[in-house]
């Protein structure tokens, strides 16, 4: 029996893309959520997972296609990027506009091939939040 993570490339339609750009892409599709932590087989089990957990994936899906890939954390500040709305709980907003929350970010860096250049792949955001102007990356061609 296959194991999960070549079921899941498996399930990768052909494509002539790389084999690193349908991976990503893959990954990248899948609903971002959280599921309580990263194990990258409970994010194929559920078909969702944070960034972290969809970087853990996508990092080791490209080592088993023979890639170099490596998870890279970045610290950041949640409210860096936000601004208070009304849609927002007001403990949300609260955050917000006391500032300095502090967070910390995924993505992996990964190569082609031995010679290629490094590349910063960001798989956090799937397509259908296009619409609310997420940075989806889906038009990144490798």
């Amino acid at each position: 029996m296959n194991d999960p993570y070549d079921q899941f490339l498996n399930q990768i339609p052909p494509s002539s893309n790389p084999p690193l750009v349908s991976i990503y892409h893959a990954v990248r599709n899948l609903p971002y959520g959280s599921i309580g932590q990263r194990d990258p087989a409970d994010v194929l089990t559920n078909r969702r997972g944070s960034c972290s957990g969809k970087h853990l994936l996508l990092r080791n899906l490209l080592r088993r296609t023979g890639h170099e890939a490596h998870i890279i954390t970045m610290f950041t500040h949640f409210e860096s990027r936000l601004t208070p709305h009304p849609s927002f709980p007001p403990e949300l907003n609260d955050l917000l506009t006391q500032g300095q929350v502090p967070d910390f970010h995924h993505y992996v860096r990964a190569r082609p091939t031995p010679d290629s250049p490094w590349l910063n792949l960001d798989a956090t955001w799937h397509d259908p939040l296009t619409p609310y102007s997420f940075p989806v990356n889906s038009s990144f061609d490798g």
